[in-house]
């Protein structure tokens, strides 16, 4: 008899904390889709850069200051920054989201890995890409967005906000 009430008290226990977790989860946005997170007015928080074969990580988080990369449902992407000369420039364009496989010989299991891309294309005053990104998707929730870009010589990290 005692046993039927420890399991019963367990049951109810599990069955409370499964359903406080999943109402929470909408303040988390656990359960939204890409699009839903990837949505809003983002700013750079810190940016880091690394040379290909080399131990030196090197914050640039300062060349970011003031640009702001605003994403929409619709797949828009307007960026905003502060020129040299002081002006507000906006450059408009869209984004995608894309899987590439990743069979890595260097894994530890012998599968392959989906990664998620980030593509970027910007336009100004006309229909040719000004810049293109293809940004990985390490991290995104509800605030937080870390990506990184591949350059020629060494490698990207951006960690982005959502600005409020």
């Amino acid at each position: 008899m005692k046993l039927y009430f420890i399991r019963k008290i367990i049951l109810l226990t599990t069955l409370l904390s499964s359903t406080l977790f999943i109402s929470s989860c909408d303040d988390l946005n656990i359960f939204s889709s890409f699009k839903e997170r990837l949505e809003g007015r983002w700013y750079f928080e810190k940016v880091t850069y690394q040379k290909d074969f080399s131990f030196k990580v090197e914050n640039i988080t300062s060349e970011y200051d003031d640009v702001y990369f605003e994403f929409d449902k619709n797949r828009d992407v307007t960026v905003e920054y502060i020129d040299a000369d002081g002006n507000l420039v906006h450059i408009d364009g869209q984004w995608d989201r894309q899987y590439e496989t990743d069979c890595d010989a260097f894994d530890d299991d012998d599968e392959c890995d989906d990664i998620s891309i980030l593509q970027i294309a910007l336009m100004q005053n006309g229909p040719l890409p000004v810049s293109n990104y293809s940004w990985e998707v390490i991290t995104l929730n509800s605030n937080k967005l870390v990506v990184t870009e591949n350059t020629i010589n060494g490698r990207i990290k951006y960690r982005l906000r959502k600005e409020y």
